[in-house]
């Protein structure tokens, strides 16, 4: 009897192990499916007359070992003379996900410039990885 009784108890327990790790990683999709494309535009997007402010937040956006090579690549497009750049995100897929990482793969859509006249319609395709820190998800990577 108390054979089956640990053994039932073990099943029991496996199972929750088991239930409450696919309802983090749910849950986690859900969040970078909603929250992701939205960082990404927020970290690819400035303003020429808000660059500093725009970089600042974007730099706030990512993990502290991805700051350094998002801060390279910001200041090559101050270097070659930064313009208003805006991105959005028109589809996204979720490539893999665990409750503390995830990967996503976006389509964005957007324009480069600061004269009606003159704007520049633009196109990229982003990998981004994430990771969780906190209550929010942080650009690890691209």
């Amino acid at each position: 009897v108390a054979a089956t009784l640990l053994c039932a108890a073990g099943v029991g327990l496996s199972f929750f192990v088991v239930y409450r790790h696919d309802q983090a990683v749910d849950q986690a999709r859900a969040q970078i499916t909603e929250q992701g494309p939205r960082i990404v535009e927020q970290m690819l997007s400035y303003g020429v007359d808000t660059l500093q402010q725009d970089f600042s937040h974007a730099q706030s956006l990512t993990t502290d070992a991805y700051r350094p090579q998002l801060v390279a690549q910001q200041q090559a497009v101050q270097k070659a003379g930064a313009t208003t750049n805006e991105y959005w995100a028109v589809s996204s897929a979720v490539l893999s996900v665990t409750p503390e990482n995830a990967s996503m793969l976006m389509a964005m859509q957007g324009q480069r410039g600061a004269d009606p006249k003159d704007l520049k319609f633009i196109t990229a395709t982003v990998r981004a990885d994430f990771e969780k820190q906190g209550d929010g998800w942080r650009v690890a990577g691209s």
